[in-house]
């Protein structure tokens, strides 16, 4: 056991720096490699952009695995760049946070990304629109030959004594 002036360690019988020992950089047999040298007790890479991450100098600009910073890993179906996961789609769909949709057809994505289509509003062609054989009314899809407040044309309502057959209050 050696015994070390202040500021440096015992690393197996030897007086080190932890703040800049390379082979003993914050701890005892941590060595940095990769070209990363040590510096305040941590292993830091030659160049500018890169992280030191399970012993290796990588651009968390880019790297797929360590996006960003050390550890935070793209999904498969995305792309680092510029320090964040960017969701990469095939050709027709556009990407929605980690997922891609098709926003002409999705009804949870139509037209635009989280513009959902309520209710029994299909998405077509980016827009949300009412099944066949109903009527869009102020937002509401109605069938215009039973349906009493709108029969036969929207707002055109039956008296209450009276029902909608086949689009005419009877």
């Amino acid at each position: 056991m050696a015994f070390c002036d202040t500021g440096l360690t015992d690393c197996r019988r030897s007086c080190v720096d932890e703040q800049s020992d390379n082979r003993n950089c914050g701890a005892c047999g941590a060595s940095c490699t990769d070209g990363a040298t040590c510096a305040s007790g941590k292993c830091t890479c030659p160049t500018a952009g890169q992280a030191y991450c399970n012993g290796a100098c990588v651009d968390v600009a880019s790297d797929h695995e360590h996006c960003g910073a050390c550890g935070t890993a793209c999904a498969a179906n995305a792309t680092c760049t510029g320090g964040e996961c960017v969701t990469v789609c095939a050709v027709g769909l556009n990407a929605c946070g980690a997922s891609c949709y098709d926003l002409s057809s999705t009804k949870e994505h139509c037209g635009l990304c989280d513009q959902v289509c309520e209710g029994n509003l299909l998405c077509e062609s980016g827009r949300c629109v009412c099944p066949p054989g109903l009527t869009d009314c102020g937002g509401t899809c109605a069938d215009l030959t039973t349906v009493r407040a709108n029969c036969g044309a929207c707002t055109k309502s039956c008296p209450s004594n009276e029902s909608c057959v086949a689009g005419n209050c009877r």
